[in-house]
């Protein structure tokens, strides 16, 4: 398979509830995170994009949502996929790189959306590539 070429990021609405006090909620472990990771699959040809996003829940409730779609281009993809199981997809070379600049790209883009609010120096923790490949979703062009 060919290079990586990232073509675009497309970030959803950044939402957090300004009535929690997150760092004291971390600091009391009383909330959680939740990641995912969606492979896109798109009808052009070697075109396919990385979803990522993060919650955190406080009381059960989510107070902070955010996610980030990156496109990218990859030369005989379409090739590579056809006939492929999910599993099969999800082990094809660049897969890991592909998720890597998707959670680096939301890791930034949250610092930025960050920067002079409450939630100033919230950080996502270190993040395993390999785990999130594990509970990888592989969506096809036909899946909602």
């Amino acid at each position: 398979m060919g290079n990586i070429i990232f073509l675009n990021a497309l970030e959803g609405e950044f939402e957090f509830d300004r009535t929690v006090d997150f760092k004291s909620a971390m600091q009391q472990k009383s909330i959680g995170m939740g990641v995912g990771a969606n492979l896109l699959l798109s009808d052009t040809k070697d075109i396919l994009g990385m979803l990522f996003s993060v919650n955190m829940k406080y009381n059960e409730v989510v107070v902070l949502s955010y996610s980030v779609i990156l496109t990218f281009m990859v030369k005989d993809w379409s090739t590579e996929v056809n006939g492929k199981s999910d599993d099969e997809i999800k082990k094809l070379p660049g897969v890991d790189e592909m998720l890597d600049m998707a959670v680096g790209f939301l890791r930034g883009s949250m610092y930025v959306h960050t920067k002079n609010s409450p939630l100033e120096g919230l950080t996502i923790p270190v993040l395993s590539i390999p785990e999130l490949k594990k509970n990888l979703k592989v969506k096809k062009p036909t899946q909602k």
